[in-house]
Formats: structure tokens, C-alpha cells, sequence
């Protein structure tokens, strides 16, 4: 059976502390600690690393009134969006919100907040790459030939 991101959590033994978790395609500078000691103090159940990105929009943007008037128009903004950086910090009561069988990491986040469970963010600006993708890929190599010693401890 396929348990999918938060699903296979279940597999895991002895998840009785606070843990972290990471996409296995992440490749990031995140200062972990800095991250453990922002989940402890937030109180939250889980806590997810974000980062912001910027989407360029290839089109121009048109804004409408509800009568079908244009009011602006912008020309391939580019939009910016705090997104997961992959990596995760749990507590163990947060997997107690896990269905039986398959469960997405959103489809938690969503089962957490409608349980009335914190799930605090942790804002970085550190290099993050989702090497799972070809493109980001490329860019990670290019990054690390231009900056050799990016990743060393």
C-alpha cells in the first residue's frame, strides 16, 4: 500500500519524542537547531520550514470589476508565495491525527488545524533546492560550481 508523505510516518517505530522529518530530494543550508528551538517554543504540533519564491507570471494580469470593467492590469508580475521547504518538526501527538492507510502532508496540516492543533511556520531565507525536479537540479549544480563550499558543515 502506498502511505504517500505523512501516511508513512506510521511505519516508523518509537516516535514518542519530538522529531524531524525531510522530503529526501531537499537540499537546503537550514539552520536545523534554529528551527528545533522556534517548534519548541511555538508550542505547535508540527512545525514546517517555508521559504518565500517568487513565480513569474508569463501573461498579463487583468483585473475585473464585478460588472466586467477592467481596473488594472499587470503586466508578467511576478508573484510571491511562502512555500514548504520539505523539512518538518512533529510532535508526537501530531501523528495521532493520522488516518489508517494513505495520507498527504496538506491532508494532515488540514486534519491538525481542524483539530484545533497549532502548526507554526519557520520562515528562512536559507538555500533550499527541491532537487527531485530536473530543472532544480541544474540550478543546484550551477549554484555549487559557483559557490564550492555552499554546503560544507
Amino acid at each position: 500500500m502506498r502511505l504517500i508523505t505523512a501516511g508513512a510516518l506510521r511505519v516508523v517505530p518509537d516516535l514518542d519524542e519530538t522529531f524531524l522529518a525531510m522530503n529526501g530530494d531537499v537540499l537546503t543550508t537550514l539552520d536545523f537547531g534554529a528551527l528545533l528551538e522556534h517548534h519548541r517554543t511555538s508550542g505547535a504540533a508540527l512545525t514546517v520550514s517555508m521559504r518565500a519564491r517568487e513565480v513569474p507570471i508569463d501573461l498579463g494580469v487583468i483585473e475585473t470589476s464585478q460588472e466586467g470593467l477592467i481596473t488594472g492590469w499587470r503586466e508578467k508580475p511576478r508573484l510571491s508565495y511562502d512555500v514548504s521547504m520539505g523539512v518538518y518538526v512533529y510532535e508526537p501527538r501530531a501523528l495521532q491525527h493520522l488516518p489508517a492507510g494513505a495520507c498527504s502532508f496538506p491532508e494532515l496540516v488540514e486534519r491538525l488545524l481542524a483539530a484545533g492543533e497549532p502548526v507554526a511556520a519557520f520562515r528562512s531565507d536559507a538555500e533550499w533546492f527541491d532537487i527531485g525536479t530536473f530543472p532544480e537540479y541544474e540550478r543546484a549544480v550551477e549554484e555549487i560550481e559557483r559557490r564550492p563550499g555552499l554546503f560544507d558543515a
